[in-house]
This record gives structure tokens, C-alpha cells and sequence, in this order.
């Protein structure tokens, strides 16, 4: 087990006594990231959660009360001994004496004294202990040609549509099932917090990714019920991406863990941010749906996916915009890694490039360049995850629970990398197989089904 040092126990007191991080890190004179890591440091060291952190409270957990009652007042004596130290500035002597809890006088207070009694070999220090126990770019362009369905009434463009993505859809959805089965394995308490907070826009999204996956078979099969499954189709479409956007924000903005268990209630993912955030999402797919048709289409249907990607990209990059905005100010954190220096620097590379890739978008539409604006498309939904990247890190809960904390042991990582090194490959093979097969524009007399 990693030792404990001063910064990272008089960051827990700080934090305790002043309620919030960023005050904390005020009086500490550190900035709110190096806050953060060094809670992080030390909690992972000790095996137990300080803090039970949200987007709305800060509070300490039984074993962070408990740690303050033991640790305080022993960290208070060393820096009493410190200061006595420096003040006589000549070789010092004396007792002092130490009250703490068996667990830390072992593992906390016993290396800080050692590192002290060796500066101060004059010294004698009396340690007393007490008895007391201390987972979407993949399949973001089919759901997106099915958010567009609705604004195309002719069965003729409809057909194309669907049969546009008909090839690769169901191999897309392989990532979904491979990305939640790799979080189980890979991050099993991650897995365990997550689900719990997003059970219901999670359980949504599956519904309609099977409304829609029915719909794919079933609409060819009649006639005369030919326009529910087309509202199958686009509802279940719609409603999956909503969810994805709806999880994704809630994500973002925070998940309540006390003990290393989901502390929320059932509707805690149910706030403004995140239900804008689903309609960002749903924004975002209708714009990889319309350049995917750009790409894949000619003639009427193509011209019309045109425009609607010209209003799309403006908007997507318009949502972006606002939540970048936003963002930050959900969490302390956030702001700090935003506005805070070096990774300010992505403040403004992360924006530029974002624009660059618009700029791609619109010069693509205009001058024919049709495969262009699907992949800056494409790179606008890579940025986004890289942002969201930038601020969560090291956390894959936010502010709650570590990549460390979360991860599984080193032998179940190492038998997953075996097993990763062989089925992802398999799956990209198959997949670019799927892709080169039917590239190219589609025939429209022609069709999957």
C-alpha cells in the first residue's frame, strides 16, 4: 500500500472543513485538480471512499467522519512539532504525543513520523492508539437516417433509406453489446454505479433499438400496416438517440456513490441537463443521418439530405457550443480543467478544430465533395467524446469513482487483453469487409431486402 503524505491528509481536512473543493484548494494554495487526484491518491491507497461527491453536495462518508475524528487532531500535533521546530531553529528534543486509531497510526501517521524522527533523531514520539474500527459514433449515422424519416413521406426515398443502412446496422449495434459487456469486465464497480443511476433512459433506448430493429424486417413484409413500422422505425430511432443523449448528460453532471455503491434516487438522471443533452444527441445523429445520405444517395433524396445538413451542422456545432458552456460550471473540476492551466490549451485547440471540421461540412455540401462532410461529421462526434474526455480524467465516474478505483485485477485485465487482442480485430474485420462490399452510392432499383 502507498503512504499517505502530509498534502494528501491535510487535503481531506481542508475539504471537510470547508465544504467544497474549490475553497479548498484555496486555502491549500493548489489548484482543484491536484486537489482532486490527491483524494483520489489517498482514497485508493486507504480502499475506502472520504467523500460522497455529486454535482449538488459534498459530504464525508462514515470512514471519511472517522478518519477527521483520528487523523486531525494527530495531524494538528505534527504540525504543532513542526512549527516548534522551525521556531527554535537548533537541534530539537522533547516528547510528543500522538492520539490515533490502530489503522492510522499504521498506515498514515507511522511513515509521516518516521520521515520526521529521522530529520530529528532528539525527538520522542509517543503514538497511543484506541480499539475503535475505522458506452456511440458507431451507430449514430443509422440512427440518424431514421430520425430523418419522418421529413421524407415518399415510400420510394423511405426504401432507399432503410436500405442504405440495411448492410451494417445490425453489425453497428455488435459495439453496443461489446462495449457494455467490456464495462462489466474491464470496470465491474463502474458497471455496478452506472447502471443502477441509468436504468430507465437505458432500458428506453433498448426498447427502441428493438422497435427499430423489428421494423427493419417487418416493414417489407406488408402493405397494409406499412406505416406503423415506418413510425416504428423513426420513433424507435428518435427514442434511442434521446435516451443516449438523456445517460450521457447524466453521466456528466454527476452520479451520488456512498461506499462504493450507487447512493441516488430512481429519477436523479432526470434533470435540464441532461434532457438537453438528448436533444443535442438527436441533433447530432440527424446531421451523421443526412451526410451519410449525401454519401450513399443521388437525385431528389440527396439533394434534400443536403440541405437538412446544412441546418444540422449549424446546429450541432451551435449545441456543442452552448455546452461547452455549460459544462464547466457543473462541477468544479470541469472548470478547472477548462480554464485551468496546461489543459486550457485544449480550451482552445478543442473549438478550432471543431470549427475546422464545420468548415469541412459546408465546403463539402456545396462543391460535391459527398464523402467529406460524413467524416467531418464524424470528427465533430470524436471531438465531443475528446472534451468529455479532457474533463472526466482520471475519473470514469465523475468526481466519484477512479479508472483505478473502478478497474477489475491486473489477472482479469490481463485475460481480457488476450481475448480483446483476438474479437476486436475480428469485429473490424468484418466490419470494414461489410463496408467495402457495399460502398459506393445505392441503386435505387435496387436493395438489401
Amino acid at each position: 500500500m502507498e503512504k499517505a503524505g502530509l498534502l494528501e491528509l491535510n487535503a481531506v481536512l481542508a475539504i471537510a472543513r470547508r465544504g467544497t473543493f474549490r475553497a479548498a484548494a484555496i486555502d491549500l494554495n493548489i489548484s482543484t485538480t491536484a486537489l482532486s487526484l490527491a483524494i483520489g491518491k489517498l482514497e485508493a491507497s486507504l480502499g475506502v471512499r472520504l467523500f460522497n461527491r455529486t454535482t449538488r453536495s459534498l459530504s464525508l462518508t462514515g470512514a471519511g467522519r472517522t478518519f477527521v475524528e483520528h487523523v486531525g487532531p494527530a495531524l494538528q500535533d505534527i504540525h504543532a512539532a513542526l512549527d516548534a521546530v522551525r521556531s527554535e531553529r537548533d537541534t530539537p528534543s522533547g516528547t510528543i504525543r500522538i492520539n490515533a486509531a490502530p489503522f492510522a497510526a499504521r498506515e498514515i501517521i507511522s511513515p509521516l513520523v518516521l520521515e520526521f524522527l529521522r530529520h530529528h533523531p532528539d525527538m520522542v514520539v509517543d503514538i497511543v492508539t484506541e480499539g475503535k474500527l475505522v458506452d456511440v459514433v458507431a451507430d449514430g449515422f443509422d440512427l440518424g437516417v431514421g430520425i430523418l424519416f419522418p421529413l421524407f413521406p415518399e415510400k420510394h426515398d423511405r426504401d432507399v433509406m432503410m436500405n442504405s443502412v440495411a448492410p451494417v446496422w445490425d453489425g453497428n449495434e455488435t459495439w453496443l453489446v461489446l462495449g457494455g459487456g467490456g464495462l462489466l469486465a474491464v470496470f465491474p464497480l463502474a458497471y455496478a454505479t452506472i447502471l443502477p443511476a441509468l436504468y430507465a433512459p437505458l432500458i428506453i433506448m433498448l426498447l427502441g433499438l428493438i422497435f427499430r430493429g423489428v421494423a427493419f424486417e417487418y416493414r417489407w413484409r406488408t402493405n397494409r400496416a406499412e406505416y406503423l413500422w415506418n413510425w416504428a422505425f423513426a420513433g424507435g430511432s428518435i427514442v434511442a438517440a434521446f435516451s443516449q443523449g438523456v445517460a450521457l448528460g447524466a453521466l456528466v453532471q454527476g452520479i451520488p456513490v456512498t461506499d462504493r455503491a450507487y447512493s441516488g434516487g430512481w429519477w436523479d438522471w432526470l434533470t435540464p441537463f441532461s434532457l438537453a443533452t438528448g436533444v443535442a444527441l438527436v441533433i447530432g445523429y440527424g446531421l451523421l443521418g443526412a451526410t451519410w445520405l449525401v454519401m450513399k444517395t443521388e437525385g431528389h433524396l440527396a439533394e434534400r439530405s443536403r440541405g437538412f445538413a446544412f441546418k444540422l451542422a449549424f446546429a450541432t456545432v451551435g449545441a456543442m457550443g452552448i455546452f461547452s458552456l455549460w459544462t464547466p460550471f457543473l462541477e468544479p473540476l470541469y472548470l478547472d480543467r477548462w480554464f485551468g492551466f496546461p489543459t486550457m490549451i485544449f480550451s482552445v485547440i478543442v473549438p478550432l478544430l471543431v470549427l475546422g471540421c464545420l468548415y469541412l461540412i459546408i465546403s463539402g455540401l456545396k462543391k460535391g465533395r459527398d464523402v467529406q462532410p460524413f467524416l467531418a461529421s464524424l470528427g465533430l462526434f470524436v471531438l465531443g467524446y475528446v472534451g468529455i474526455g479532457i474533463s472526466f480524467y482520471p475519473y470514469i465516474v465523475p468526481t466519484s469513482l477512479t479508472i483505478w478505483e473502478a478497474a477489475a485485477p491486473d489477472e482479469s485485465l490481463a485475460f481480457l487483453l488476450v481475448g480483446a487482442l483476438i474479437l476486436v480485430p475480428m469485429i473490424l474485420c468484418y466490419t470494414a469487409y461489410a463496408y467495402w462490399v457495399f460502398r459506393g452510392k445505392l441503386n435505387p432499383d435496387e436493395g438489401y431486402h
